[in-house]
Formats: C-alpha cells, sequence, structure tokens
C-alpha cells in the first residue's frame, strides 16, 4: 500500500479492483460511491468497467486486449473486491472467471462481497483465501483494513 495523499501527510492508501464484466452495473456504481464519497484520498479504485464496442470480445485480438486491460487493472492492488451480485447472470461468469483467475496469478487478498456462500460455490478454488463480508458493511469493511 503506498503513502501519500493531496496535502502531503502520510496516509495509507489502498489499492483495490472491484470485479465487473465490461459495463457499468448497479453494484459496482454502488460500492464505488462509497469509495469516492468516503475515501478520495486513501482509496484507489483500479477498475474500470469500460468497454470499446469496437473491440471485438469474441475475436482472438479482442480477448488478448481485454485479458490485458484486466491485468493491468488488476496486478497493482492489494484486494480483489469480487461482486456476488454480478454471479447471477451467466454473461458475466466467464469474464469474472477470468478475473478471479488474475487475482489468484497475483496472489491478491480476495474479499467476497455479498456475505454467502454463493461465490465460492461458482469458483471454488478461492476456498480459505477470501473473506466475505455483507454488502452494507463494506464501509467498515474500509474504515478497519484503513486503521
Amino acid at each position: 500500500m503506498a503513502k501519500f495523499n493531496n496535502y502531503g501527510y502520510n496516509k495509507e492508501v489502498v489499492d483495490l479492483f472491484v470485479t465487473h464484466a465490461w459495463r457499468f452495473h448497479p453494484e459496482w456504481v454502488e460500492v464505488a460511491d462509497i469509495i469516492e464519497n468516503n475515501f478520495p484520498e486513501n482509496v484507489r479504485n483500479f477498475s474500470l468497467p469500460w468497454h470499446d464496442p469496437a473491440i471485438s470480445p469474441t475475436s482472438s485480438h479482442g480477448k488478448d486486449f481485454l485479458f490485458n486491460q484486466l491485468v493491468a487493472q488488476i496486478s497493482p492492488c492489494s484486494y480483489f473486491i469480487l461482486l456476488e451480485a454480478l454471479l447471477s447472470t451467466e454473461s458475466n461468469l466467464k469474464w469474472i472467471n477470468i478475473e478471479v483467475d488474475i487475482a489468484l496469478r497475483f496472489h491478491k487478498k480476495i474479499i467476497i462481497l455479498g456475505g454467502s456462500e454463493f461465490a465460492l460455490k461458482a469458483f471454488p478454488q478461492l476456498g480459505a483465501i477470501k473473506e466475505n463480508i455483507e454488502n452494507g458493511d463494506f464501509k467498515n469493511w474500509l474504515l478497519r483494513i484503513l486503521s
């Protein structure tokens, strides 16, 4: 975790990645809003659910490009936030599975935001390397890791 802020104080800064499937989801926006409205100098959200429609995710070039974008977003982070709500849509699972695999490859601390065991059923490779928090506890979790 880096140590800096806009005012020159020596404060802890947490870098995290929040799962997405290449478009904005209400769940992602809610988490991003919590970060921006409460921790603008202490938490950096490296995830960006943006997709250029000129990039075809079904072509080999498009897949490689998107994979490299995910590696660039996930690799510098300390925490990987898995939004359990996105797992209910089958089309999201392909990309979220890739995101989880990248997080595991880079040994990221994985936090499941949703509070149930549904994510472990979808991603049994997570096993005991995750922390599970309820949706409403995300702000408190951030406060805890920043203190």
